[in-house]
C-alpha cells in the first residue's frame, strides 16, 4: 500500500510529524519514523532491532544526519527536534514523502536534489539508507550516523563508557556494547574520524505522555561522498555482518487490488523467527499477546490463505500452555510468559474450530482436541487466579485481588482499575463457544 504527502505537506509540521511510517522486519525488528525525518516518540528510529526474535527490542540507529553541497548551496536531509527548536531544516526542503514497503523522501534545493531511501531487510536485523543524486549537479555527501544501543522503552543519556568499542575498517565501522555489534557499512565513503555526542534529543509524544521526552545519540564518525548527477550510495546498519548490500528494485503497486493491498497490510503482524511463528500485538511497543493474537488470526491469517502459519501459532501456543491456560503475554527479554488472562485461553479454542473450518486437517484436530480436553477439565476443577467453574450453574467466574485477567487490563500501581471479579458476560459467552466446539 502507498501513501505519499506533497511538499506542502511535508513542510507543514502539523501534518509531517503527525504522519507516521512503519517498516516491518518480519522478526519483530521495524523502522519507524515520520514524514518530516523527526523522531517524536523514543520508539522511532532506523534500526530497531529484535536481539532474541521476536522480542528484547534495541533502538540501535537512530538517525542519520546529512548534507549534500554544491558550491554555497547546502540541502539539509535530516531534521531533529530539540528543546525549542527544530534543527537542522531538512524538513523545509522536502519536495515529497513517500512510503510502501519502504520510505522515500525527495529533497530539494535549487539545483541540488537528493532522493533517500530507507528499506528493511526481511528477515534480518539490518536497514539499508540509499542516497541518490536526482538532481544535475555534482555534490559533495556527508552522513553523521547518530546511533545508541537502547531498550526501546527507554531514554539514552551520555556517558563516557559507550561504547564499549568502536572497530574501524576500511569500508566498516563496528560499535559494540552489551555483546551487540552495529555494523555500519559504507563502501565508497570516506570516513572522517569525528567522533562525540549529541545531547537532548526531544520526542514531542513522550512529553504528551508525561514521561521523559530526552534522548543523547553518539556519532561515530562522519562519512564522505561524492556523487555526479544519477549516481547513489547505499550505507547499510546491521547486527553482525550485513546479508543485503542494495536495495531491491520496487514493484508496481498501480495495479495491486484493495484487498490485496489490505492482505500486505495484515502480514506486517505476523513474525516468524527460527522456533516460532506469532502474530504482535501493534506497533510500535507491544510484544505477541495471547488475547490479541487469536483475536486477529483468523483476519490474518484464515483469511489470506496463511493457514499453516496458523497452525504454528497455535501448536506454539499449545506447547506453552500451563494448567490449561495459554500465555498472556510474552516479555520483551525473553523471561517466563505472564499467564493472566481468563480470555485468552477461550479464543484460543475459538480460532482452533476457525483454523479447522478453513481447511480440516484431521492430524491438526485429533491434536487440538487433545489440548481442548485439558483445557475444560483444568476449568472445571479450577485453575490459576481464581478461574473455575461454578457447580451451580455452569458458568465461569474469576478473579482474585490485585488482578485484572479480562480485556478491561488497565492498572496503576497496586490499583485494578476494573477487577470484574465474579461472571463476566463476555468470559461466558466464550466459555459457553469453547464447550460448544469442542
Amino acid at each position: 500500500m502507498i501513501y505519499s504527502l506533497d511538499s506542502q505537506q511535508c513542510r507543514n509540521l502539523g501534518v509531517s510529524t503527525k504522519s507516521e511510517w512503519l517498516l516491518p522486519n518480519g522478526i519483530g525488528g521495524f523502522a519507524m519514523g515520520t514524514a518530516s525525518g523527526i523522531n517524536t516518540r523514543r520508539y522511532h528510529g532506523l534500526l530497531i532491532a529484535a536481539i532474541n526474535p521476536p522480542t528484547d527490542r534495541r533502538l540501535l540507529l537512530a538517525a542519520v544526519d546529512g548534507v549534500a553541497t554544491y558550491g554555497s548551496t547546502k540541502l539539509c536531509l535530516s531534521s531533529n527536534q530539540y528543546p525549542g527548536a527544530v534543527h537542522p531544516d531538512g524538513f523545509e526542503q522536502l519536495e515529497s514523502f513517500t512510503v510502501s514497503d519502504r520510505a522515500t523522501w525527495v529533497y530539494r534545493r535549487g539545483h541540488v536534489q537528493i532522493q533517500k531511501t530507507i528499506y528493511l531487510v526481511p528477515g534480518q536485523n539490518q536497514v539499508l539508507l540509499e542516497y541518490k543524486n536526482t538532481g544535475t549537479k555534482s555534490v559533495e555527501l556527508s552522513l553523521r550516523p547518530l546511533v545508541c544501543h537502547r531498550d526501546f522503552h527507554a531514554n539514552f543519556s551520555e556517558r563516557d563508557s559507550y561504547p564499549q568499542s568502536i572497530q574501524i575498517g576500511s569500508d566498516q565501522t563496528v560499535i559494540e556494547e552489551d555483546g551487540i555489534e552495529l555494523v555500519l557499512s559504507h563502501l565508497g565513503a570516506t570516513r572522517s574520524p569525528v567522533a562525540g555526542w549529541y545531547y537532548r534529543f526531544e520526542h514531542q509524544k513522550e512529553l504528551e505522555r508525561g514521561l521523559d521526552p530526552r534522548d543523547d545519540l553518539f556519532c561515530p564518525c562522519e562519512l564522505l561522498y561524492s556523487l555526479g548527477p544519477g549516481a547513489s550510495i547505499t550505507l547499510s546498519a546491521s547486527v553482525g555482518e550485513p546479508t543485503v548490500s542494495d536495495i531491491p528494485p520496487s514493484t508496481d503497486q498501480s495495479t495491486v487490488s484493495l484487498s490485496k493491498k489490505l492482505e500486505q497490510a495484515a502480514q506486517k503482524f505476523l513474525v516468524k523467527t527460527q522456533s516460532r511463528t506469532t502474530i504482535l500485538a501493534g506497533y510500535p511497543w507491544f510484544s505477541d499477546w495471547g488475547r490479541d493474537t487469536m483475536i486477529a488470526l483468523p483476519g490474518i491469517c484464515l483469511q489470506t490463505g496463511h493457514i499453516s502459519e496458523a497452525r504454528n501459532i497455535l501448536r506454539d501456543y499449545a506447547s506453552q500452555m500451563r494448567h490449561g491456560l495459554i500465555p498472556n503475554r510474552f516479555v520483551e527479554k525473553g523471561e517466563i510468559p505472564d499467564y493472566n488472562t481468563v480470555d485468552a485461553t477461550l479464543w484460543f479454542g475459538n480460532a482452533i474450530y476457525k483454523t479447522l473450518l478453513a481447511e480440516w486437517d484431521e492430524s491438526f484436530g485429533k491434536e487440538m482436541l487433545e489440548v481442548l480436553n485439558q483445557i475444560i477439565w483444568h476449568h472445571r476443577h479450577g485453575t490459576d487466579f481464581g478461574i473455575i467453574v461454578d457447580p451451580s450453574d455452569g458458568l465461569l467466574k474469576q478473579g482474585e485481588p490485585g488482578l485484572q485477567l479480562t480485556w478491561m487490563d488497565a492498572k496503576i500501581g497496586d490499583w485494578v482499575v476494573t477487577p470484574r471479579h465474579g461472571k463476566p458476560v463476555e468470559i461466558n459467552g466464550l466459555w459457553i463457544n469453547l464447550l460448544r466446539v469442542t
